[in-house]
């Protein structure tokens, strides 16, 4: 599959470094030599290739809400609407976030909160998911059969609260006891592979990129403190859970069935067990099991 990747997210870099041998990943980016310095393809609006002219083509829209003149910004809208309209077009994937999701309550316990999937309707709360949700409207209604992964917390190797909490950074703890819904890059890469083929294996334009288990901050932060051997700081303790929990109908059967990360438990275990962050820890950490 070749992959046109707009911006140079932390997604699109891993899945050029780690699906090589299924994906061809060239960015479309402002500043192609900085991605180039990296090792990576990357080109300028006006040298995107005619090879991604076919329906086995992806783009794959990795940006993030920005408004021009007040009004939000679609990136490279003129670049890519030869390619977007054309008799042989690819698919257009486009990440957006779970956040658009309603997250206002409160419970005594965090199997309590409510649960949205797919059906549930969007109410954003804050400006920035409002804008998120505008701009999956806006791509709906310029690329015909545009698709829609909505994101859960990306995390991965230098990314991952596991990480932060092992070199003292306790700055998320703050967010309180708060559910959190997450997606392993890895994982997340593989449903974009899946769900951007010509054919997917689902019928839908919208899919929750979410893992196997929501999970509050105090189950996740007591979880970490028995891993790493430290003390979590802040009240999450004595705070009711707060937030709500995402789901996916679609997401198990794009991946055949399989995470490689279905839990925030075996995505800690292996990002601290990637070479960048040994003996930073306490206790040794199990390696998962995988297929």
């Amino acid at each position: 599959m070749r992959i046109i990747c707009l911006g140079g997210s932390y997604t699109g870099r891993y899945l050029a470094r780690n699906f090589s041998g299924e994906a061809a990943v060239t960015f479309l980016t402002r500043n192609p030599e900085r991605l180039r310095a990296e090792g990576f393809s990357a080109v300028a609006a006006n040298d995107l290739p005619a090879a991604f002219d076919s329906p086995e083509s992806l783009i794959l829209d990795t940006v993030p809400t920005f408004r021009r003149y007040g009004k939000l910004h679609l990136p490279y809208r003129s670049t890519l609407s030869s390619l977007a309209e054309g008799a042989s077009r690819p698919v257009y994937l486009h990440l957006s976030t779970t956040a658009v999701y309603p997250s206002g309550f409160t419970a005594q316990r965090g199997e309590d909160l409510p649960t949205h999937d797919e059906d549930t309707t969007p109410g954003p709360e804050s400006a920035r998911a409002k804008d998120r949700l505008l701009l999956e409207e806006a791509i709906i209604d310029t690329y015909a059969g545009a698709r829609i992964l909505r994101c859960g917390g990306i995390y991965g190797p230098d990314r991952c609260l596991a990480t932060r909490f092992s070199k003292g950074d306790f700055s998320r703890a703050k967010t309180g006891n708060r559910m959190v819904t997450r997606i392993h890059v890895h994982d997340l890469c593989r449903l974009i592979l899946s769900f951007g083929r010509a054919q997917p294996r689902i019928e839908a334009n919208l899919v929750n990129a979410v893992d196997r288990r929501p999970s509050s901050n105090r189950e996740t932060f007591e979880h970490l403190e028995g891993v790493l051997g430290i003390t979590v700081p802040g009240d999450w303790r004595n705070e009711a859970p707060k937030g709500r929990m995402v789901v996916s109908k679609y997401a198990d059967g794009l991946l055949g069935g399989h995470y490689r990360f279905p839990t925030y438990m075996e995505g800690f275990a292996a990002c601290l067990n990637s070479p960048d962050h040994q003996g930073l820890i306490g206790p040794t950490v199990e390696e998962p099991t995988w297929k």
